[in-house]
Formats: C-alpha cells, sequence, structure tokens
C-alpha cells in the first residue's frame, strides 16, 4: 500500500533524506556530461512509500543545478513539439550554491498516478544536471550539461532517458525453518546507517555509539588505498553510496563519494554492524558474534561474516591477490546488510555454524 508522504531533501550529501522504510529496489545509471565524460552516477532506490533519486558526481565534477521528472510514459516528460525536453518544466529542481557532488530528491509513490501497488511499474526517469568539472586546486577547467544514462530523446537534442521499474515491497518475514530470531542479530543498510539521527532510528545509534565504539573506521590496505571515516558526521555523509562497484583509486579522508562505487558504502555499513556487535552486548540478544555467522548460498557460500568483510577490503583496495570480483563481493556484503535488519529475520542468508 502506497501511502501519502513527500518531501524533497536539499542539501550537498544523500543523508539529508532518510529512508521510510526497507529498500524494495533499486538502479544506478551513469551520468553523462557533454555527451561523452563520465562525471558520476544517477541512484535509484524505492520502499513502499517513496522514490529516491540520488546524484553523484566523482572525479572532480560538481553539481551546480539538477532538474527531474518522473513520469509513467514519455508522453509524461515535458517537451517540445520537436520532442526536446524542457528542463525549466520538470517537477523537481534546485540550485547548488555552493556546488557540491550530491543531491537527493525524495518522492511520493503516491504522486505517480500510473503506479499500482500490486504490479511492476516501469517508469521513466529524466534525470539532467549542470555540472562543472575543477582541478585539485579548485580551478575550473569545464561546464557542461549532463543526462543520466539511458534511450535518447526523440528530438534533436542528445537529452536520455533512465528507465526504472517499482517492483511491490514484501515486509520482511521469518521463513519457515530460518536458522535465527527476530532480534538475535541486527544489522541496517547504507541508507540506515546513513541517515540523521530522529527520534530511536540508527542514525541516533550511530551517534551515540560512533566514538566508544569504533573512533575511526579505515577499509582497506595500507600498503595500497585506504577509506578512511573517523566521524559520525562522515560517515551520515558517506552513506549511502551507489554506481558499479570497483576499487578504490587513491586514499579518501572523510570522502563524500569515492572511486569504490556502491562497494565502498556497503562494506562500510557491513564493517560498522560488526563493530557495534563487538562493542555492545545490546546490539543483539544472541551470545554468537555476528561476525561469526556463515553465508549460505551465493559468491561467498561457507564464509563467516568476518571472511566477507576481509575479503571486501582486499578488493577495495585494489590488491591482486583478491578470491572474487568487484560484483560478487558487493552482492556478498549487500545480502548480509539486509538480513537482519533492524533485528528482523529476512530469510537465512547468514546462519551459525551448526
Amino acid at each position: 500500500m502506497f501511502k501519502s508522504i513527500l518531501f524533497i531533501a536539499a542539501g550537498l550529501s544523500t543523508s539529508a533524506a532518510a529512508a521510510a522504510g526497507e529498500t524494495c529496489g533499486s538502479s544506478s545509471y551513469d551520468l553523462i556530461a557533454g555527451q561523452t565524460f563520465h562525471s558520476g552516477s544517477l541512484d535509484v532506490s524505492h520502499d513502499d512509500t517513496s522514490l529516491t533519486v540520488t546524484y553523484v558526481t566523482t572525479g572532480g565534477w560538481q553539481l551546480d543545478e539538477v532538474q527531474l521528472h518522473v513520469g509513467c510514459s514519455l508522453d509524461d516528460i515535458p517537451q517540445s513539439k520537436s520532442g526536446n525536453p524542457k528542463v525549466g518544466n520538470f517537477d523537481y529542481k534546485a540550485t547548488l550554491d555552493p556546488a557540491g557532488t550530491s543531491y537527493t530528491f525524495e518522492i511520493d509513490l503516491d504522486g505517480i498516478s500510473c503506479l499500482s501497488s500490486s504490479t511492476d511499474n516501469t517508469l521513466v526517469i529524466a534525470a539532467h544536471a549542470a555540472v562543472h568539472l575543477q582541478d585539485v586546486d579548485g580551478s575550473l577547467l569545464q561546464g557542461e550539461t549532463a543526462w543520466s544514462e539511458g534511450a535518447g530523446s526523440a528530438g534533436r537534442s542528445w537529452a536520455m532517458y533512465s528507465s526504472y521499474t517499482v517492483t511491490p515491497c514484501e515486509p520482511p518475514v521469518v521463513e519457515e525453518g530460518a536458522c535465527t530470531e527476530p532480534g538475535d542479530f541486527r544489522t541496517q543498510t547504507q541508507g540506515g546507517w546513513g541517515t540523521e539521527c530522529n527520534g530511536n532510528n540508527p542514525g541516533c545509534y550511530r551517534d551515540a555509539h560512533f566514538e566508544s565504539c569504533i573512533g575511526a573506521l579505515d577499509l582497506g590496505d595500507s600498503s595500497h588505498f585506504v577509506l578512511t571515516l573517523d566521524n559520525t558526521g562522515a560517515v551520515e555523509t558517506f552513506l549511502p553510496q551507489g554506481g558499479t562497484p570497483a576499487a578504490l583509486d587513491m586514499w579518501y579522508y572523510n570522502p563524500a563519494s569515492t572511486s569504490a562505487g556502491g562497494l565502498g558504502g556497503q562494506l562500510t555499513a557491513l564493517s560498522l554492524s560488526v563493530a557495534f556487535d563487538q562493542c555492545d552486548a545490546s546490539f543483539g540478544a544472541s551470545d554468537v558474534a555476528l561476525a561469526d555467522l556463515v553465508a549460505q548460498s551465493g559468491s561467498c557460500q561457507g564464509w563467516t561474516v568476518q571472511q566477507i568483510i576481509d575479503e571486501g577490503t582486499c578488493v577495495i583496495s585494489g590488491r591482486s591477490d583478491c578470491v572474487l570480483t568487484p560484483s560478487q563481493i558487493n552482492e556478498c556484503l549487500s545480502s548480509s546488510n539486509e538480513t537482519f535488519i533492524d533485528g528482523t529475520t529476512n530469510g537465512d542468508y547468514l546462519c551459525p555454524n551448526p
């Protein structure tokens, strides 16, 4: 059932939009500047109430303006008679001053008239941005328009439209024969650990325990590349991350994004859960450590959560002796993060050793 909730998250980080519920689907699209330059990604996800669309730039590119329109077909996108998009008429828009590297819109699903709560629905997303590239000293190198990658427009412009399917959400359930009980263990998705503190949400837990339990989170190998997040605000700014899973291309210190794409966010989220589980006896009811649970399927079948994190550390640092590809380990990390959201038991991907 889609509920009526709508807000546009303004700001320079994806943390400005708190997740409305469990993520039910997601996709990532390249953000193309000037027809040829890869400038970042457009990350789209949905829960049972909202569609979340996040622009993320990388490689020195900065966002100056964003314009977004979502419809059920190409005819729903504001266009000129010749078929060129009219970005000034898009429903959602913002100017970033100063420029930033990310911006999030959260859209009420009830406001998209063609959607049904019981079937798959394919949306057409027109995501436009004005971006600029600057060097390490902050000097302007070039300015471009950008579109999320997809089908081309009917007009003469090089505009593109991305397609996204909204699938029905299923509530978390304890599957028959599940190997754990609700409350035994706890994990959070990227969006959960990256949310702004509100009430008693995961962001508030992170704020209250990060310094005492973790202090600084270092992900990677010091002989190669490392991602460091040394305070709770840095975690909030960094999460969630989208884009193609990959290795780091440099050392990162409290960044808004990295070259690792979604891999950096998934590894951060699971590392936080394991660290809090080791530090705080009330994090989960079981005496078994979250780090010792074992993956039951997929590329990491038979591995403990700690081994999954260790492999993620190998891959993200760019070492050549890793076993899995970035995409494979990203899937293991994501599946682990989604197994015990808020202390629920959603299937049996992770189980204690028999």
